[in-house]
């Protein structure tokens, strides 16, 4: 499948390229920032969310037990703690909800 796909980057050689200096430096703000992660996310790491805070100082970062990516779009407790986040940027995210998005093991008593 790598093989594969690594053509697809070929198409790239076709394409003037314009590069900026500072494109792959973080941001720095101080703004209030929403990092919203999902912990099963297949395109980006769950650990996103806190590397991005690295320079973000007024960041918040939430991660949401077993959702992918574009949560928000998926759960309703990713949409209450980001309109949370947006009522009022400056204040801690009400996360709680996000303990119920964990799942529950069951181990089967020995018989």
């Amino acid at each position: 499948m790598r093989d594969g796909t690594l053509t697809l980057y070929d198409v790239c050689d076709l394409f003037e390229k314009h590069p900026r200096d500072g494109y792959t430096d973080p941001v720095v703000s101080g703004i209030p920032v929403l990092a919203m992660a999902g912990t099963k996310d297949t395109r980006t790491s769950p650990d996103a969310a806190e590397m991005v805070l690295r320079t973000l100082p007024d960041g918040q970062a939430v991660p949401f037990p077993e959702a992918g990516h574009a949560v928000i779009q998926f759960s309703q407790c990713a949409r209450d703690v980001a309109i949370g986040f947006l009522e009022d940027p400056d204040a801690p995210v009400n996360a709680t909800c996000t303990e119920a998005l964990k799942p529950e093991f069951h181990i089967a008593p020995d018989p």
